[in-house]
């Protein structure tokens, strides 16, 4: 795998879950828009570790993914976070497409 085509073609989505990451609140579509990017992000995590384990490119989605982890689980002082039951479901959704894979 060439690692620096690899964070080209991704650099747009990381740096968008960041963005998101960085504000105090976040809107229905945004809240819709972080689980989504974070599902893009641990695909993007999972390949490069299977093909290309840069450990500070991995350490660092890494770190993107547990502040994503920790956003949408979270209720704000505003008003409520991301419900943990929307993001659990969506995220085991995601484990059982791939184990459907698997087998």
């Amino acid at each position: 795998m060439d690692l620096d085509a690899y964070v080209l073609a991704h650099h747009a989505d990381w740096s968008r879950l960041e963005e998101l990451l960085g504000r105090r609140r976040l809107d229905g579509d945004e809240a819709d828009e972080l689980v989504e990017r974070y599902q893009q992000v641990a695909t993007h995590l999972s390949v490069l570790r299977s093909a290309a384990p840069d450990p500070t490119l991995v350490a660092h989605l890494s770190s993107l993914l547990a502040r994503a982890r920790n956003k949408s689980l979270r209720p704000s002082l505003h008003g409520p976070g991301i419900p943990h039951q929307s993001f659990a479901f969506e995220s085991n959704a995601k484990h059982a497409r791939a184990n459907m894979h698997l087998r």
